[in-house]
């Protein structure tokens, strides 16, 4: 069986496809970067101006609410419907396994820096500086196949980020798996997202080369096989998520992997110079038949 998955990236619109003898899977996610209202120059977060820790929150909000996103509302999540090898279904579970994919995203938002990520479960309400993730039993309008959806945000110059996992279009690939393959595929995906709402881009949008290693393990490559998103994942590639040309115009935070252990690469430039002319659809595990 072969699968292709096609995906969108920043400032521009490009077009990827990876053919697989494996069904592939990828999240997708909707961007879009404006320049301050004013005009004026975005300083720098005082926090990092001042030599102090810069911390970010993240919420997992399985309880649904309204998506700006997609200006619609989105229904809770209905972990009824994840089944295990068991026959069980994930209901059953449900407190610990939403903790348990709260532990993996933290975990892997440790390989970034310079914000120190406190990941909680909650509902957006609770958090409005907060980025929020929505785990919503719905599936991406049409015949999308985007598990996950976001604004890329260059600099992380706007403040708060949201992001969808889509886990009605997770389900059209499969709907039993092992309960650790079920917390690797919801906390990548929420973790891919995140790095997008801080200036994290798809490394394989431009046509580099990469290891099978790194497209299996870094989470912000733009395709997956099915296996590799059911896998842990992290960041590994460098990247230049805050480039000197718009950081020195705007302001901004440039965010660098940490996790130097197994990062392999140079850092890959952004090919965008402004962002207040840029326009990113990020459709990051797009799937097409």
């Amino acid at each position: 069986m072969s699968a292709q998955f096609s995906l969108r990236h920043p400032w521009r619109l490009s077009s990827v496809a990876v053919t697989a003898l494996v069904a592939m899977i990828a999240s997708g996610c909707g961007a879009s970067v404006s320049s301050p209202t004013t005009g004026a120059s975005v300083e720098t977060d005082p926090q990092a101006k001042a030599g102090t820790e810069l911390t970010k929150t993240v919420v997992l909000d399985w309880s649904g609410g309204y998506s700006e996103i997609t200006s619609e509302w989105l229904a809770g999540a209905d972990l009824s419907q994840l089944y295990l090898p068991s026959g069980e279904s994930l209901e059953d579970y449900a407190e610990s396994f939403q903790e348990a994919v709260r532990v993996r995203v933290d975990e892997i938002l440790r390989g970034i820096g310079p914000a120190r990520f406190t990941v909680l479960i909650d509902e957006a309400e609770e958090y409005p500086d907060g980025t929020v993730v929505y785990f919503t039993a719905d599936a991406i309008a049409g015949d999308g196949f985007q598990i996950g959806q976001t604004k890329l945000d260059q600099c992380d110059l706007r403040e708060p980020g949201t992001a969808i996992m889509w886990i009605g279009t997770l389900l059209k690939l499969g709907d039993e798996h092992g309960y650790d393959q079920w917390v690797n595929a919801l906390a990548n995906t929420a973790a891919h997202e995140v790095g997008h709402t801080v200036g994290f881009f798809h490394p394989d949008a431009d046509g580099s080369d990469f290891t099978p290693y790194e497209k299996d393990t870094e989470i912000m490559m733009a395709v997956h096989t099915l296996s590799a998103l059911l896998s842990p994942q992290e960041f590994i590639i460098p990247q230049e998520t805050c480039p000197e040309s718009i950081q020195g115009e705007f302001g901004g935070i440039a965010y660098t992997v940490s996790n130097t252990r197994t990062a392999k690469r140079s850092c890959l430039s952004h090919k965008t110079e402004n962002p207040s002319e840029a326009v990113i659809i990020c459709n990051h595990h797009g799937y097409d038949r």
